[in-house]
């Protein structure tokens, strides 16, 4: 596991040290013009999320639009050896005075570590990006509570050590997957695009909301609002029994989101050990070590294309919420054989069936029914040759009338979704 570590470090450093040269190999000199960057606490293991979140600040600092300088094309950081160097020439003059003014405050001037650009945006990150002024407001644009136009996704977070319920809006995730093919099979979500996450406590009741926006130079903004719905920089903190813990520190914004939502993937397959038992006691389920558990339907393991979606789309910074896009069509898939799709849900089925046929059959194909009596039924399709059903000898459970054999019937037949129940026997 270590040595796996060590190349998937070492495979974010080369793709750091890339962005980070001109063109091929820059020589730089600390010259006039050139701020060094110094990351103190650095080590091998930690040195791609410092190095991404500090890409992540410097950009939100020196602009957002589409025409401000970009951070990642080479020319305004530059590298020698381990050290990274800012060319203040390469940006305007307001900021690169912003910059210079940072670097000054401790000595020597020409030197600016990671913690003092921190501190700076701790100050500023909301000045510079303009989020909703409190959550009433972001509501009144983005009503995501108790939405079926939003897609809620429940997560037990090791992470953050609480329940978390995340939110976002199902046509933005429609417009994803229709670019998907167009973006080499790359999710990538459209400028404005909102995710809301709202924490709970044990006892269910709201604590905070993180919210994401999408902004027009491909990165997100971050924002955290507390239980009175006002705008807030630093996040509640648990404890390991999923209580609130007031003498620990929260997750800060930009630092912290910018450290886990790194710019250019997050690995969504988290922990290569199997699922251990999470160390907030009573409140989790079994868990992967060092990511949140989402439930997915039964057709994301039917498919092959669910998990080709979520992992392909971890190549982009978009890459952590390219689950989204395999929750939106497995919940389309299972209403569609549930019979239960709303208009909004039909709509956006017809819109992502040609780019998704294997999962999204034909809305004229009848799934689900409802008889006579009232009994719910659904269509069960019918088998793989050869397929086998039983117990296998090892079950210890295993009895004699349980043993492997292949399934006799050889079509598609129609089961009812609950047990009948007296009244409809009685009916019947």
């Amino acid at each position: 596991m270590r040595l796996a570590a060590s190349f998937a470090c070492l495979a974010v450093l080369v793709l750091f040290t890339a962005a980070c040269r001109r063109n091929n190999v820059t020589t730089v000199s600390p010259t006039a013009g050139l701020i060094h960057l110094t990351m103190p606490g650095r080590t091998v293991h930690n040195s791609h999320y410092l190095s991404q979140s500090f890409l992540y600040q410097l950009q939100t600092l020196v602009g957002t639009a589409p025409a401000s300088p970009k951070v990642l094309d080479g020319r305004i950081v530059e590298r020698q050896g381990k050290e990274f160097y800012l060319d203040l020439h390469q940006l305007p003059a307001d900021k690169a005075a912003i910059l210079q003014r940072i670097a000054a405050q401790q000595p020597p001037a020409g030197e600016m570590s990671m913690d003092e650009l921190e501190a700076y945006m701790l100050e500023n990150y909301y000045k510079l990006t303009g989020p909703y002024p409190n959550l009433k407001a972001l509501l009144r644009e983005n009503p995501y509570r108790d939405n079926p136009n939003w897609l809620a996704i429940p997560v037990d977070s090791v992470t953050f050590r609480r329940r978390r319920v995340l939110h976002i809006n199902k046509d933005r995730i429609a417009d994803a997957l229709v670019a998907y093919f167009g973006n080499n099979d790359r999710l990538i979500f459209l400028e404005g695009t909102i995710i809301a996450a709202e924490s709970f406590d044990k006892q269910g009741n709201f604590v905070e909301a993180e919210v994401l926006r999408k902004r027009a130079d491909t990165f997100w903004n971050f924002s955290i609002y507390d239980v009175k719905g006002a705008l807030v920089s630093k996040s509640v903190a648990f404890d390991e029994d999923g209580k609130i813990a007031p003498e620990r520190e929260g997750f800060h914004v930009p630092r912290t989101c910018a450290m886990c939502h790194r710019m250019d993937r997050l690995d969504f397959s988290g922990d290569p050990d199997a699922p251990v038992l999470a160390p907030v006691r009573g409140f989790f389920q079994e868990l992967p070590a060092r990511v949140p558990q989402i439930h997915l339907g039964p057709e994301y393991y039917d498919h092959m294309a669910f998990t080709e979606l979520t992992e392909a789309s971890g190549k982009v910074k978009d890459g952590v919420f390219g689950v989204y896009g395999s929750l939106l069509l497995s919940e389309l898939a299972g209403r569609k054989r549930l019979g239960t799709l709303t208009a909004d849900d039909k709509a956006r089925y017809r819109r992502l069936a040609p780019y998704f046929p294997e999962l999204l059959q034909p809305l004229d194909r009848v799934d689900s029914l409802t008889n006579s009596i009232g009994m719910r039924l659904i269509r069960i399709p019918a088998p793989h040759p050869n397929s086998k059903i039983g117990s296998p000898l090892t079950d210890p459970e295993h009895r004699p009338d349980e043993r492997r054999h292949t399934i006799r019937f050889q079509q598609a037949f129609f089961l009812g979704v609950y047990d009948v129940t007296n009244a409809q026997f009685r009916r019947f």
